[in-house]
């Protein structure tokens, strides 16, 4: 082998290993936001008194806000994901995974909404409610 290509494949290993996922900030975005999402469903689908689903939304509602910031931040900087995360664009393959799973979180999510209906009548659950509602009218916005 020669020295030429020896160093042709050094270098574009080094290439590859220098540039990264370009997506891989937004990745680990998404990967928290469906975190958030998950752990709410497991929360509500847990949950026995109106004071632990108000407790799960709220708790939804802050880390959710905290992303949704650095996602806001992100595609401002980078306005063709901002195309991806709102579904105008066919994600790429490295962001593929992560946006089926929140898709199919939030059908999930909205089916374990149902499930509190038995505690929108507290003040509680009603308040936290109406910030997500909030929350969500804000993010379409974007």
């Amino acid at each position: 082998m020669s020295k030429f290509f020896k160093f042709a494949i050094i270098a574009a290993v080094l290439l590859v290993s220098c540039k990264g996922n370009e997506y891989s900030e937004l990745e680990n975005l998404l990967k928290q936001q469906n975190s958030a999402q998950e752990t709410l469903i497991k929360k509500i689908d847990k949950a026995d008194t109106a004071a632990k689903v108000e407790k799960a939304i709220n708790d939804f509602n802050e880390a959710v806000n905290e992303i949704h910031l650095e996602i806001t931040a992100y595609t401002s900087s980078n306005p063709e994901f901002e195309q991806i995360i709102n579904r105008l664009t066919e994600p790429p393959r490295e962001l593929a995974e992560e946006i089926r799973e929140s898709d199919e979180l939030a059908d999930s999510f909205f089916d374990t909404l149902k499930k509190i209906s038995k505690y929108v009548t507290d003040s509680g659950v009603k308040d936290a409610l109406h910030k997500m509602e909030d929350f969500i009218k804000d993010i379409e916005k974007h």
